[in-house]
């Protein structure tokens, strides 16, 4: 499954459950994130009469990322994104910022700008600067839990 199918989905909430740095079989940077309806599913999950979806998203490379807590984070008219819970912004002050500081193009990619992905989850929201798309794969919550 490809990022971009989750961005174009509407009608949910997704909960940051888990970040990893595998560095095997061509992955550098793992999410798993729960997938539900409502907030309060995802909060009381696992119950047997809660349906609840687990993703585990794989970059096979990536500059940076970054996971705040939603209470200290503020809405910024001038960004632009696609998507809701699942975005690929087009506009963001942060990768403006990285753009500026740090050296994000090198020689193996000239002129290739970085993408910021995001994960808005209900209590965090999770940016990565990549120049490659993730690789979705949709799990069952008890390999969640042994990962």
């Amino acid at each position: 499954m490809k990022f971009e199918d989750l961005v174009n989905e509407t009608g949910f909430c997704i909960s940051f459950e888990q970040v990893s740095v595998p560095k095997s079989k061509g992955v550098n940077l793992r999410f798993i994130v729960h997938k539900a309806k409502d907030s309060w599913q995802l909060r009381v999950h696992p119950q047997p009469d809660v349906e609840v979806t687990a993703y585990q998203i794989d970059f096979s490379y990536y500059i940076t990322f970054l996971a705040a807590v939603n209470m200290y984070t503020r809405w910024n008219d001038d960004e632009r994104f696609r998507g809701d819970a699942f975005r690929i912004y087009e506009k963001s002050m942060f990768l403006d910022y990285l753009e500026n500081e740090w050296k994000l193009s090198g020689p193996e990619l000239p002129g290739k700008r970085p993408i910021l992905y995001a994960l808005a989850c209900i209590d965090h929201i999770v940016y990565i600067v990549s120049h490659e798309e993730p690789i979705v794969t949709k799990i069952t919550s008890d390999i969640t839990e042994r990962n």
